[in-house]
Parts: structure tokens; sequence; C-alpha cells
């Protein structure tokens, strides 16, 4: 899972003076990967917080105005038709230069000097949506513009300055065992323990309950699938919009303010990983809340506007009458706070995450806090959450705690204990740390350590629930925050095993496992074959190998070919199978001057059917790319074959540096027919040999691509003997940025002239650094078809 994470936010509770480029670097290295840095405010150039001095009428538009503003001791005349224009306003300017998006819809578009309706206009007063600051300034209807009145800054003060929007934001991604890392306050944890800097928490001050239990009562029925439930009644709350600070930390993680109750709730959940949520106390029926397995058929409204169909599996929260949550998933819309809400009910609590897993599946409905559910919180996290809360809403929002803090849990909570032998741990890591060093490296995560008879004896924080249970545990935490990195490369010191003893053996087995998973069937036919066998495959008895005393006439050569074979088992067995596919792995001779012939290892397979579409051919041409790609082998060539046994237009070569790897395609018809084959034969025939010999046991990695390719097609005639390999050489050869290209039609006929086809093919052009601009593309392209007018001759097609 990724979160965002403000680099600012982080550094409220982590004291560092290292560059957002080096924290990520060093964090990366032993805790979370922070996988990308995206910079805040970057389309924030040249626009700056102004002030409206004077607001004239325009004199050829009703519902335009000429606003005289202050930009810092200059004057500027703007053109603007925004309906909460006043003097004294403090607006965001755009000076000519600076990028918008008009309306807060399109691309970006550089802003220039103009006149509107016959009056110049030095810029643009902005409204939230056009600068990209709509999550932090929503607007309130279309056409007003951004009111900047609650920054106390100087005319002048340049916005991404004045939003303190300096600092980048962080795309970090958090493994799933590690839920109390998917917020502010635990990769602040984690970077401190990484880096020895200073790492302060929040505090969290004890808020004593109210006395009133009667304003509400809480009831768990569900106590295996609600470990823990804490709730509180808070009176006298003002429901309204959040401060500049609370908008902008939430649109850090890219969270849309709503009002200050809810913002808290969301505010809390990034800032400590514990989702809360609020009810309208005054629209809970019977003053109760209840938790429970949901009646078989209820139905919700929840917080999206949409009603959810609920099974008697599905925990929700509810009044005495209605469900008023589904628990661990989304509040319901009909107990939620509004502007109009006075009296709150707070939650916190802990839900079982295989049945919040279950539900958000079942519902096809997923939130933040299923999220953070479904990898199981710790029963201890509800508390402190639940006062940092309750002390944002007093300071925002007003009001007092009525009610005591609820607190109903299925059972008292017990740390684990967790040992390892120091020894144990040197062993392992490979390194001789010294006990001290681990303990300081545990104690700095939290942990509670004591150390006995060589063992370290450990309880992990609450926030660790789940994810440390045993010595090994304790070992990766120790190794990683000491640093993989940091550990030194060094040989075993037993012999590194080879490939395999046999190399040839090794490549045996890949291949074999590679044809068994594409749907071959090995076969073992002899390595014997008869005269009339090999002739029917087009082979002259001068040009093999025969044997001086054989058991029968059928068995009187040693084959020069493995293909005789296995048509003679596609004879056998098409009658009793419409279509297989098999492959044979073995030896074949060849007859050169001396006494003994050459054996050669040879891979080859065969698929029959009854198609009559040329499928086959590509079927088998797709296991041979395939084959070549496991294998490593990308610098190939495909030719047209020349061997008459195979069809002239439905058979390759291959070649890998210029030596012949071998063929593939469609068995020609006449032989199948020879050898009494009625269904189309589909081959490949390789020298293993060969196939090893440029083969690789370790792929190279290749990253996906960054940035988005643009695919056009193009059409034309070419002389119908023109291979496609060729055409792919001249269109790779023009430029770089061709990344690929893709064969998807060919038709001779009707409409074309004589020896000639018409072609059509994909081309896709990528930059591996940037976006591509149309102008590059179109020289590209203009290149493409002068280097194939000029290399092959082609006629383009409209």
């Amino acid at each position: 899972m990724n979160i965002l994470t403000s680099y600012n936010w982080l550094k409220e509770y982590l004291k560092t003076d290292l560059s957002p480029e080096d924290f990520a670097s060093r964090v990366s290295l032993s805790g979370p990967s922070i996988e990308r840095i995206y910079p805040q405010g970057e389309n924030l150039e040249k626009i700056m917080v102004g002030k409206v001095a004077k607001v004239n009428k325009h004199p050829n538009a009703d519902k335009l105005k000429i606003v005289e503003t202050d930009i810092g001791g200059k004057y500027v005349n703007i053109v603007c038709g925004g309906s909460n224009l006043k003097e004294g306003m403090r607006v965001a300017v755009a000076l000519p230069g600076a990028k918008v998006r008009w309306h807060g819809e399109g691309e970006l578009v550089t802003l220039e000097e103009t006149k509107i309706r016959g009056e110049a206009s030095h810029g643009m007063i902005c409204a939230s949506s056009e600068i990209g600051l709509e999550l932090q300034f929503p607007s309130k209807v279309e056409t007003e513009i951004l009111d900047l009145g609650s920054l106390d800054v100087k005319p002048g003060t340049p916005l991404k300055k004045a939003l303190n929007l300096e600092m980048p934001i962080f795309d970090i991604e958090i493994t799933t065992n590690r839920p109390d890392s998917m917020c502010i306050v635990g990769i602040a944890r984690e970077a401190g323990t990484i880096l020895k800097e200073e790492f302060t928490p929040p505090v969290i001050n004890m808020i004593k309950g109210g006395k009133d239990e009667s304003v509400l009562k809480v009831k768990n029925n569900a106590t295996d699938l609600c470990c823990r439930y804490q709730a509180v009644v808070i009176e006298g709350v003002h429901v309204k919009e959040s401060p500049l600070w609370l908008k902008q930390k939430l649109a850090s993680v890219g969270k849309r303010s709503i009002n200050n109750i809810v913002d808290i709730t969301n505010f809390v959940l990034w800032e400590m990983a514990q989702p809360l949520h609020a009810f309208d106390h005054d629209k809970l029926q019977g003053k109760k809340i209840i938790i429970r397995n949901a009646k078989q058929g209820e139905v919700i409204k929840a917080l999206d506007g949409l009603d959810y169909k609920l099974k008697e599996n599905m925990l929700v929260i509810a009044d005495a009458k209605n469900p008023c949550a589904i628990a661990g998933v989304m509040g319901g819309e009909e107990s939620g706070v509004s502007d109009k809400t006075t009296t709150i009910v707070l939650e916190s609590a802990t839900f079982d995450p295989v049945s919040v897993r279950k539900t958000s599946r079942e519902l096809n409905l997923r939130s933040e806090s299923s999220a953070l559910f479904e990898k199981g919180l710790s029963t201890e996290s509800t508390t402190p959450a639940l006062l940092r809360a309750i002390e944002l809403i007093k300071e925002l929002a007003g009001g007092v705690v009525k009610s005591p803090i609820y607190d109903e849990r299925s059972k008292q909570y017990k740390s684990k204990e967790v040992t390892v032998a120091t020894e144990k741990v040197r062993s392992v890591i490979g390194v001789d740390l010294e006990d001290k060093e681990m303990i300081d490296i545990l104690e700095r995560l939290g942990f509670e350590v004591s150390l006995k008879g060589g063992s370290l004896i450990t309880k992990p924080p609450f926030f660790r629930d789940g994810d440390i249970e045993i010595a090994e545990d304790l070992i990766e935490e120790i190794a990683r925050i000491y640093g993989y990195h940091r550990i030194p490369s060094i040989l075993p010191a037993t012999q590194l095993p080879d490939e395999a003893p046999n190399k040839m053996f090794y490549w045996q087995d890949r291949i074999k496992d590679f044809s068994v998973g594409a749907g071959f069937f090995e076969v073992y036919p002899y390595s014997f074959v008869s005269l009339e066998m090999l002739e029917d495959m087009g082979y002259k008895k001068e040009d093999v190998v025969g044997i001086s005393n054989p058991l029968t006439e059928d068995l009187a050569f040693m084959r020069p070919s493995l293909l005789p074979g296995l048509l003679r088992i596609v004879k056998d067995n098409e009658n009793n199978f419409s279509n297989a596919k098999i492959f044979e792995l073995s030896k074949v001779y060849i007859k050169q001057s001396g006494d003994l012939p050459l054996e050669t290892l040879r891979y080859a397979g065969m698929i029959y059917g009854k198609d009559d579409s040329g499928k086959l051919f590509y079927e088998a041409k797709g296991c041979v790319e395939e084959l070549l790609n496991r294998f490593g082998i990308v610098d190939y060539e495909l030719k047209a074959t020349k061997d008459k046994k195979f069809h002239p237009a439905r058979s390759l070569s291959v070649l890998v540096n210029n030596e012949h790897l071998g063929d593939f395609g469609e068995l020609h018809p006449a032989v199948a027919k020879r050898n009494q084959v009625n269904s189309r034969v589909g081959f490949f025939d390789l020298d293993f040999e060969v196939l090893i010999k440029y083969a690789r046991s370790h792929k190279t990695f290749v990253s996906l691509p960054e940035y988005p390719g643009v695919k056009r097609d193009i059409s034309f005639i070419v002389d119908e003997k023109t291979e496609f390999e060729k055409i792919k050489e001249v269109i790779y050869g023009v430029d770089a940025l061709v990344a690929d290209v893709e064969l998807f039609d060919v038709y001779a006929g009707k409409g074309v002239p004589e020896k000639k086809k018409s072609i059509a093919l994909h081309v896709l052009l990528r930059s591996s650094h940037k976006t591509l601009e149309a102008k590059e593309v179109d020289g590209v392209w203009q290149n493409i078809t002068e280097a194939l007018t000029k290399k092959l001759k082609v006629e383009f097609r409209s």
C-alpha cells in the first residue's frame, strides 16, 4: 500500500535537516521505500499574493470588473469577473508567464498580457481550481475567486512561500505487515530510528470524561469481531469550516476538506493510523450504540450516497433500530455530521481484519479505514487517537465532554514476549554486532528489552502487534536498522553451486519444464527409422546413416532429424485425438566422413489439428519466441526458409549471430499427405546446442516504461518478397524513439498490384526520459516514411 506523506508534516515530529532527496535515499535503505518525490507548488511560479486596492466597472461588460491590484508596491490593472471581489481582499495574482488552468479544466496554459473586451489585463486573479488549490480552498460557487484573507502576508509574497508549499510530498510504499507505518507519526518514528534523529510524537493529554451516563448506552454484541470499542459524547460543538492549516495537511495527503469535525477524524487517521468516526448524537434512535451482526437484507445508505444491502456475516454499528455504519468500512449518511449538528458521538475501535476485508469485497466498497482495519490494528491504538481527536475538537469546534469515555473490550491486553539469542542474531546477520547495539536498535524501535543469559527478552510496542511474533522477526528488525547495505558481501565458505553439475542437463530440465508448461506432451520415438519415412520427408538414402545389421527394415537407418518420428506419432494418434502438442529432446545422427556420424541434440515439437486458417504457424512461432524470451535470447533474426519439406509461405528460419538455430512454421501439405497425415501440422525444429550456447540463466531487469508512448498506424504496398524483418529493420533504424513495430494486416489480391502486398503496422514511439510532443512525433514519422520509400520503394495507402 502506498501513502502520500508531507515532508513538512513529518518534520513536526522529526528533527532533521536532511534534504528531501537525502532523506528519501537513507530511509529507503532500511525502512519504507520512498518511491517518488512530488514537489509542491511547482506550478505556482509567477503567482503571488495581491491585495485589491480598487474595483472599477468595466465599460464594455456588465459582469466584468477592472481591478486595481497591489502586488507588492506595484499596482496593476486586471480584468476579472469574480463574484466575491471586494476592496481590501487578498487574492492570488498570476502574472504573465504563469501557468493556469482555465476555469479549472483542461491543460495548463501560459498566461499572457491581453485585452478583454477592449481593456488591458496585466495578469489574472485566480480561482483556487485554476491553480490547483481546490482541496485547500474549495469554492462555494463557480464564479468566486480565491480569498486569501486568512493569510497574514504582505502583497507581493510568492504564493508558494505564503502557503508553505516549498517542501515536497513523498510517495511511500508500506508493506502489508506494517499498518503502524501507514501514517505520518509512523513514518517519522521509523525515520527517527533509522537516522538516529530526535522523534517527538504528538502530545496526548489525558482527558477526564463526563459523568452523564444517560446520554448514551453502548453494547457490544459481537465481541469476536469487535475486540475493543470506545466512544464518547461531546456536546455543544460548532460544525464549521476547518482552519487553513488543517485543510493544507489533508490536501497534502490528497483529502478534501469537508467540515472541522470530519476533517479532525481524517487528520487523526493520517497522523496516527487509527480510523475514527463521528455520529450525530441527535440522530441516533434510542441514544444507543449497538455493535452487532447485520440482519439479512438490512439496507444502509452509506456516506457515498449509495444503498448497500447487508448480509448476516457483516458487522454493523447500529442504534436502537437501524444500522448507522458498516463497521470498519464506512459510516451511514443518515447519522452523519452536518452543519446543524451540535452533539456528536466520537467512535474509536478495532475490528476483525478478516471480517472487514470480506465485507468490503462483498459490497465492493473501499475506504481508507477499511484499508487499515484489513491489516489488523492493535486494541491499544484506540485510546491515544480518541484523546487526540477530543482535544482537537475542543480546540477547533468547542464543546464539552458530556459522557464518560465508554470502553467495551473483549479481553485485557497483554503484550507478547519474544526472545532471541544474541549469538543467533550475529550468526544470521553475519556481522559481529555488540549486545548493546542490538538493544539500542530495539529500544529506538519502541521495544522493552532486557538481556538475560545471552538472550534478548523483548516486549514489542503495541503498535507492532501481529507483526513481531518470533525470534526471526527480531533478527530482521536488527538487520534492517543496522543496514543491509552495511553487511559485508562475503562468499560462503562452501563452494557455490554452478547452474548444475552438468550444464547440458540443467538446460534440458529447463526446456522440458517450458514445454510441459506450454501444453506439450513429451514423446520417446525410436532413434531408428525406415527409408520410406525418410524419403517421405525429403531425405535421400545416400545422405543418411544406415545400420549394418538392422532388426527390421522399419529400423534400418539412424534418424537425421526428429521430425520423421514425431510425424509418425501424429499419424498414429490423429484418429483418436483431433488435436495435440508433442515434443522430443534427443539426439540426431548426421552423416560425415569417417566411420561414426555426428551426434547432436535437437529439440523439436509438432502441433496438429484440423485448422485451415494458418493458425498453427502462429502457434509454432509463439512457442519459439516465448522460448527464446525465457532463455534470454533477444537478438535473433527470422528469415524465409528454403527447406522444401516446409510450407513455402508459412515457415521461417531462426538465426542468432548469423548462426542457424532452427526452423519453425507449418509442414508442407504434400509432406503430410505422403506420411498419411490428414491434419495440418505446425512444427519447430531447433539445434539444442546452439540454443544453450546463447541462452542465459539470469535475465537482465528492464523497468516498465515511465512515460506514455504514441502509437500510430501505417499502411503501404511493397514487393511481395519483402520480408517483415527487413521492414522492421528499416523502421527501427530511423530513430531511437521507435519502441515497437507490430504487424496487424497483410493483404494481396483485388485492389493490390500483381506481385505486391499490402502491409499494415502499428508503430509505437516512446522516450525514456520525457513525454513526447506532437512535433517530435511528426518529425520521426516523416523520417520513417522517407526511409521506407527510399530503401524499400513502398507506396503509401491513404
